[in-house]
């Protein structure tokens, strides 16, 4: 008691000797506190406001962290079930990066993102003078294809004429085809003739008689024009030397179809292809060519006119069945023949239909034939 006396003895001596003025900033001080110039407040701020910071930095690794796995994940299903080598795969990570995005996902449902980064990608080679830029455009067209993107879109952007078969029910009958068993480098491919193809599957006559190896999953290559197309089938009949296939509806691009290049000389004649012409109802100004080579939709031609790597032409030839070709075709290398003045022009036939285009493959083997006799019976009356 005596202390409390003491304590308020001396605070109301205090308070005695305060002015007005000192009194009312006191009492003023005492009934509205700011706790903003408080130091303890302030510091608690600042560490809550750390904590938050480190919290969403952690939050925003791991959600990066969970996105790559993802899109890791669905990159190996992706070549899993499309079957990309390893140099398709190694392609379709350079396109991802040219694209400017990370999600390496986008690429398989967005066409945009794979077109952006493919062009990027094609700019860069043709600037660096790639010395095989059209083997490595073809690598791109392939796996683009590859991927089940619009194959008509495929072939505006690359004036390619391509043969578009969306199942097994439209490959037509009395068509060669090959089969093997495994997807590797050391299979076997076997040539067989369709048949018969209807709903209820794709009968094919067999090189071979199988009994009950022939049951389960086969690869089956099928050419339609430029492009060799591919799909793996199960077989649900199995007759001697005959195999009959399930439908499927997942058929992809395998690769360009490769010919052989045979010496054969016709007279041909060429003209440039223009799709907005000056003059009205113009026709097509040609000049004269000499065909000397066939590779299929490949011609080799010799002429005085000018032509550019990339354009197309309009193409007239005959052929060793005495039949005459007309069509368009594009430019695909051009090499100065200083003894002649006049240009090498390699072309590719890029509107024949897929009976045009047979004929013209045709017309190759008939040639190459006619070459391999002549070259025996020379080799035969020089003794060698």
């Amino acid at each position: 008691m005596v202390g409390d006396g003491f304590v308020r003895l001396y605070c109301e001596s205090v308070i005695a000797a305060l002015t007005p003025a000192q009194r009312y900033e006191a009492l003023r001080n005492l009934q509205s506190p700011n706790p903003l110039t408080d130091r303890r407040f302030i510091i608690g701020g600042l560490i809550a406001i750390a904590i938050l910071l480190a919290l969403l930095a952690i939050v925003h690794y791991w959600q990066k962290i969970a996105r790559l796995r993802t899109a890791r994940s669905w990159f190996a299903n992706f070549v899993a079930r499309h079957e990309l080598e390893t140099s398709e795969q190694k392609l379709l990570k350079h396109i991802c990066k040219r694209a400017g995005t990370n999600q390496i996902d986008a690429v398989f449902t967005m066409p945009d993102i794979f077109d952006k980064g493919a062009n990027h990608l094609l700019a860069e080679k043709m600037l660096q003078g790639h010395t095989s830029f059209e083997k490595f455009q073809s690598s791109v067209v392939v796996l683009r294809a590859k991927m089940g993107y619009d194959v008509q879109n495929l072939a505006a952007q690359n004036d390619t004429a391509l043969f578009t078969i969306k199942n097994s029910r439209q490959i037509p009958a009395n068509k060669t085809i090959r089969l093997t068993r495994r997807k590797n480098g050391a299979s076997t491919l076997l040539e067989a003739i369709i048949t018969s193809n209807t709903e209820e599957g794709l009968s094919v006559r067999m090189p071979v008689n199988f009994e009950q190896s022939a049951a389960g999953a086969w690869i089956l290559q099928y050419d339609s024009g430029p492009m060799v197309l591919e799909f793996k089938a199960h077989v649900i009949k199995n007759v001697p030397g005959e195999l009959t296939f399930a439908h499927t509806d997942e058929i992809r691009f395998a690769s360009r179809r490769r010919f052989m290049r045979v010496p054969y000389r016709s007279k041909a004649q060429i003209a440039l292809y223009q799709f907005i012409s000056e003059d009205d109802l113009a026709a097509p100004k040609f000049q004269p060519a000499m065909l000397t080579q066939l590779a299929g939709p490949g011609l080799l031609l010799e002429s005085d006119i000018e032509v550019k790597v990339g354009q197309r032409v309009l193409v007239i030839f005959g052929l060793p069945q005495g039949k005459t070709i007309q069509d368009i075709a594009l430019v695909r290398h051009v090499r100065k023949i200083e003894k002649e003045n006049g240009y090498s022009i390699a072309v590719e036939v890029i509107g024949a239909k897929e009976a045009d285009f047979d004929l013209l493959v045709q017309a190759t083997m008939m040639v190459a034939k006619a070459e391999d006799v002549a070259e025996n019976e020379i080799a035969v009356t020089q003794g060698r």
